[in-house]
């Protein structure tokens, strides 16, 4: 899975892109039926003085299938962890509504 990240008023280093591999990269799990080519998924990462990190997840895949998360943390992993759980739960849902 390739994972394009749009930051602003954040430094990326190398360290919180590893994690953002590290949390996110654990879903291509799921999705082992879909080729490389059509996994690339588009996040945005910005940083807000009062609420902390802001992160959005979307990922469009064959079948009209749609993955799109958001989350909101002080803490840049925990807003990580908050979006793949909420992405997990979509692609259990859209398994059990077609293969269940």
């Amino acid at each position: 899975m390739r994972i394009l990240i749009n930051a602003s008023n954040i430094d990326l280093d190398h360290e919180r892109v590893g994690q953002v591999i590290d949390k996110l990269g654990r879903l291509d799990k799921y999705l082992q039926n879909y080729s490389e080519e059509t996994k690339t998924v588009n996040m945005r990462i910005s940083r807000r003085s009062r609420f902390g990190y802001r992160m959005n997840f979307s990922l469009r895949l064959p079948e009209k299938k749609h993955l799109y998360a958001n989350a909101i943390s002080k803490n840049f992993v925990n807003a990580l962890v908050n979006l793949r759980e909420q992405l997990e739960k979509q692609i259990h849902r859209f398994r059990n509504r077609h293969h269940g």
